[in-house]
């Protein structure tokens, strides 16, 4: 899991925070100031707010790896109640690729995606007459294309994510959003 860098929203505090650390997360920053603030923000604050850039610029091909991940894996699970689907996910030649990229990342030296922000990320939605509302952590689907395209597209907290599962291109998503 790359380290990335945030803003803790209360000081306007730029953070970077490493995932790897034990027992947890870890917020840190290297200039002495902002670290002295920071101890001070972190030792009295009962909660705050942290915000990354979206999708861990200059990590994209981790973020391409983990959405074939995903894709594959939501596969799996829509395919789970046919017969077979097992063999057909581990043999079936035109997934040779992406299967490749998500366990080892060196047969591309990129995969495109494509990213845009689709509600506000503390968006509620309410269904039919219930007052009870609730907020959509993630969510996903396959689109087909007419062109014969096939694409995972996924929303995390409001960004939706898309991967072309057939090959390193995503203008064939990108057309059909038009």
């Amino acid at each position: 899991m790359p380290s990335g860098e945030g803003v803790l929203v209360e000081p306007r505090l730029p953070v970077e925070i490493d995932f790897t650390s034990e027992p947890g997360p870890t917020l840190f920053t290297e200039d002495r100031a902002a670290a002295s603030e920071l101890r001070r923000f972190l030792s009295r604050a009962k909660r705050g707010t942290l915000v990354f850039p979206s999708a861990f610029q200059g990590q994209k091909k981790l973020v391409a790896r983990f959405l074939a991940k995903v894709a594959l894996e939501a596969m799996a699970l829509r395919l789970s109640h046919c017969p077979g689907y097992q063999e057909f996910l581990v043999n079936e030649q035109q997934f040779d690729n992406i299967r490749r990229f998500a366990r080892v990342g060196d047969n591309f030296p990129e995969w495109p995606f494509f990213e845009r922000r689709i509600y506000p990320e503390d968006q509620l939605f309410q269904e039919g007459h219930s007052t009870e509302a609730y907020q959509v952590m993630h969510e996903f689907d396959f689109l087909y294309t007419s062109k014969c395209g096939l694409y995972f597209v996924m929303a995390i907290f409001g960004i939706e994510l898309s991967i072309n599962l057939g090959g390193p291109e995503i203008k064939g998503y990108q057309e059909w959003l038009k």
